[in-house]
């Protein structure tokens, strides 16, 4: 159970788990001015990240991955949660250059309880040696069958995904 002085901290990955990864047809796309900027949100999981801010109960974080040497990412990723998630501040919005592992760049350092949604297997298996990973289902991901711990699907409702999340945080039985 989480302590009434300490919040559960829960980190939302952007592509593919708060807005749709759409694969490119050249690598180089990747680094052109717009692309994450007009990535379309999942509605669900997005609305589930505002739930639980107004909880109370939880500190929300976006926290993405960008191309080291990708100069429009950080400022498009910013853009866009202005539009789709305008209550997040800029202190909870951490990028993470390359594939260094997202647990490495947590405010404070991990905790046992903290919580990362992410639909990429590998930042869940990393994440997961150190707190508590949720594989999101996508609807083009999980086709190996490699993540064996928790998971939910963006197709569940806000009020589920929300649920699910506090559950496996312990604030709710």
């Amino acid at each position: 159970m989480v302590s009434q002085t300490t919040k559960l901290r829960v980190f939302f990955d952007m592509d593919g788990t708060l807005a749709e990864w759409r694969a490119c047809e050249q690598y180089e796309m990747l680094y052109e001015k717009g692309y994450f900027r007009t990535l379309q949100p999942h509605p669900s999981v997005v609305k589930a990240a505002k739930l639980l801010a107004d909880t109370g109960l939880v500190e929300v974080f976006s926290l993405s991955a960008v191309l080291p040497d990708g100069l429009h990412a950080i400022p498009d990723k910013n853009e866009w949660l202005d539009e789709h998630m305008p209550w997040l501040d800029i202190e909870h919005r951490i990028f993470v250059k390359g594939t260094s592992p997202k647990h490495e760049v947590v405010p404070g350092g991990i905790r046992e309880n903290d919580i990362l949604l992410d639909d990429y297997t590998k930042n869940c298996v990393e994440w997961d040696e150190h707190a508590i990973a949720i594989k999101l289902m996508n609807g083009i991901n999980g086709t190996q069958g490699t993540w064996q711990g928790a998971k939910v699907s963006r197709f569940e409702t806000p009020e589920d995904i929300m649920g699910f999340i506090l559950k496996q945080g312990g604030v709710i039985r």
